[in-house]
């Protein structure tokens, strides 16, 4: 049982008279407290995997990656983290993509500005 079943028992039999104004007083300070052993409640959801399909959603939709990865990240953290890597490989290889061009422009360039 938890907190809030022993306080609602103790106030049925406070209720029914069986304990004194003095004697539910008590019985609630020693419930508030006292430490219960209850099991933490578990949000990540029982079907969360890591998805390789997600993580190709996320690399070809970084943005649409990137909103999901930040709704699932509680309830479906291997998911999320999933399409999350997939939306970051995207854009750090769209980043890479673009750097090659420049470099190769900015050589280019140079080279038909020295041969003409």
């Amino acid at each position: 049982m938890g907190k809030y079943e022993d306080l609602e028992k103790i106030k049925t039999l406070f209720d029914q008279g069986v304990l004194t104004q003095t004697e539910y007083e008590i019985q609630k300070q020693q419930i508030m407290n006292s430490t219960y052993n209850a099991q933490p409640q578990s949000t990540v959801a029982p079907d969360d995997a890591p998805s390789v399909g997600f993580s190709v959603l996320g690399f070809f939709f970084p943005f649409i990656g990137l909103i999901l990865f930040l709704v699932w990240q509680k309830d479906y953290p291997q998911r999320a983290r999933s399409i999350g890597k997939g939306a970051l490989i995207s854009v750090l290889v769209s980043v890479g993509v673009c750097l090659l061009f420049f470099v190769l422009a900015l050589i280019l360039g140079i080279v038909g500005t020295v041969l003409f």
